[in-house]
């Protein structure tokens, strides 16, 4: 993710007109604006439609179905899922929204995966609780992954009560509630904990530790486009925060993915709304962390990693100190290309990890265009 603009959205009750959208929309965000998601859906978008509300959109996937109800009704889903991403972008603008990523959880595609769902089920014979967290969780597409024992997602069914999803914006998490038909601590979702937390504050840091096992630390962390949204300095206090919330059992992981490049550099935010309104005048010192970001490559990205150190850059972690990570840092740099039809590539472009800020543009002989994004994986290991 990374953030542009905002604008008030409270009491919308559908999607705008084009023309009204437009006006609302930044200029970057305009760009990178997707009319409908590409269809046919993903399967693992359909899949978290039939964890979350199996009662609902059954038809689309059945093959032996009459196929004028199948396409009224995915016409349906499609119709839902555009009011609702067009109603909280009236609210906050990441172009991982106006790219729909939001309906693929891109943390199941990712290499350290599997080893996030064997730590998470290996409670010692019942005398501890592994605990999982989601930071930046946005509308919760990871979250309902982890939980689904959906082949399509892995069947991963890691019990509830061992998930914590936050989100510095609520209003992301509510829009989650309202795209998937579910409701926090009912069906699915009961037991799994929503926080609306800021990583750069003590207090929120010290209430996500709380929901620990034992108040710990958490077992696995995932980010999905989380630290780019950040400047360098402001990366380094989010990775000291990530030291404290992490379990100091070695072994445990903090993994995902951002923005990526093959060779890192700043980036001058433009002054025209850098950022959500509900993360203005939050951080100590009168400081803006989004008033530039810093895209790494996998070099840049393993020194910030492991050469920061606990406490620093002002933030106040509770037991902090100056020393060293203990943890080593695996990351590298993915080409994720992206084939699209026709001669609208934003809209048919299929980019499964939303990361969109860094992509080239290929005209091929037939007029299609492929879209080369960079995504940047890695995975902290504490040792």
């Amino acid at each position: 993710m990374s953030p542009t603009s905002s604008s008030g959205g409270e009491g919308f009750d559908g999607p705008p007109s084009p023309d009204h959208r437009n006006h609302l929309l930044s200029s970057a965000i305009r760009q990178l604006y997707v009319p409908t998601p590409r269809l046919p859906l993903d399967p693992e978008t359909l899949a978290l439609f039939r964890w979350s509300r199996p009662d609902l959109y059954s038809l689309v996937e059945q093959a032996d179905a009459d196929e004028q109800e199948r396409k009224a009704q995915e016409s349906k889903l499609v119709e839902h899922i555009v009011k609702t991403r067009d109603k909280i972008m009236l609210e906050t603008q990441y172009p991982c929204l106006a790219a729909y990523a939001f309906l693929v959880p891109g943390m199941v595609f990712q290499e350290p995966y599997g080893r996030a769902l064997d730590l998470l089920r290996n409670d010692e014979g019942g005398t501890r609780r592994p605990t999982f967290l989601d930071l930046g969780c946005g509308l919760g597409q990871d979250i309902r992954a982890i939980l689904s024992r959906d082949p399509v997602l892995g069947r991963a069914g890691i019990p509830a009560e061992r998930c914590v999803a936050s989100d510095l914006l609520g209003s992301l998490m509510r829009a989650g509630f309202e795209l998937f038909g579910d409701r926090e601590g009912e069906g699915g979702l009961e037991g799994v904990k929503w926080v609306e937390a800021d990583v750069f504050k003590r207090e929120d840091l010290e209430r996500l530790k709380k929901l620990t096992d034992g108040g710990e630390g958490y077992d696995v962390i995932f980010l999905g486009s989380f630290l780019h949204l950040f400047s360098l300095s402001a990366q380094k206090r989010c990775l000291a925060a990530l030291d404290y919330l992490l379990s100091r059992r070695p072994g445990s992981i903090i993994f995902g993915r951002q923005t990526g490049c093959d060779q890192a550099y700043n980036v001058v935010k433009r002054q025209e709304g850098s950022k959500p309104a509900a993360a203005r005048s939050e951080h100590e010192q009168g400081e803006d962390p989004q008033s530039e970001v810093f895209r790494h490559d996998a070099r840049t990205f393993k020194l910030l990693a492991e050469q920061g150190k606990v406490g620093i850059e002002g933030i106040d972690v509770p037991g902090g100190e100056a020393q060293r990570f203990k943890w080593r840092c695996d990351s590298e740099v993915h080409s994720v290309a992206a084939e699209g039809g026709g001669k609208d590539p934003k809209r048919n472009a299929k980019i499964k990890e939303g990361e969109g800020m860094q992509r080239r543009r290929d005209g091929t002989a037939d007029g299609e265009q492929t879209h080369e994004i960079k995504s940047l994986h890695f995975c902290i290991t504490r040792t």
